[in-house]
């Protein structure tokens, strides 16, 4: 006997965006998912099967898990978005952050935790942001 193949047709792919997924679960979850989902396809549980040991779970939490299956349902494909231009604007907007005052994190220390060159990190804060002790010449 044959084993019973999968055609594409069968699969169910949740059409939800990532903005419904933030109204379900939150921002800090969402992008917890994003982190370590994005550009894949998780298959979400069935709502009898949700436990904390669940890789989703254990990546947003058990409850936010919950949420996201009774409002998209259980058992479906979820695609979860890359988002590399929001995570990288976020990234840069933090990176401003901790550079400015009062933080002033040198941007050796901030290329060390973003891990990106000196050069990046300055290039980043040259496009963001204005020194205020240069003055004009008119």
């Amino acid at each position: 006997m044959k084993p019973e193949t999968v055609k594409a047709n069968q699969l169910t792919v949740t059409p939800v965006n990532l903005l419904e997924v933030v109204e379900i679960i939150g921002e800090a979850a969402a992008l917890k998912l994003v982190e370590r989902y994005g550009g894949t396809t998780p298959r979400l549980p069935a709502i009898r099967n949700i436990t904390p040991d669940h890789p989703l779970a254990q990546c947003i939490g058990i409850e936010a898990l919950t949420e996201l299956v009774k409002n998209t349902g259980g058992g479906r494909w979820l695609y979860v978005a890359r988002c590399a231009r929001g995570l990288r604007e976020a990234r840069n907007r933090e990176i401003v952050r901790l550079y400015s005052p009062p933080n002033n994190i040198p941007v050796p220390v901030l290329a060390r935790r973003f891990n990106l060159s000196d050069r990046q990190v300055w290039t980043i804060l040259g496009s963001t942001v204005e020194d205020d002790r240069q003055t004009g010449l008119f």
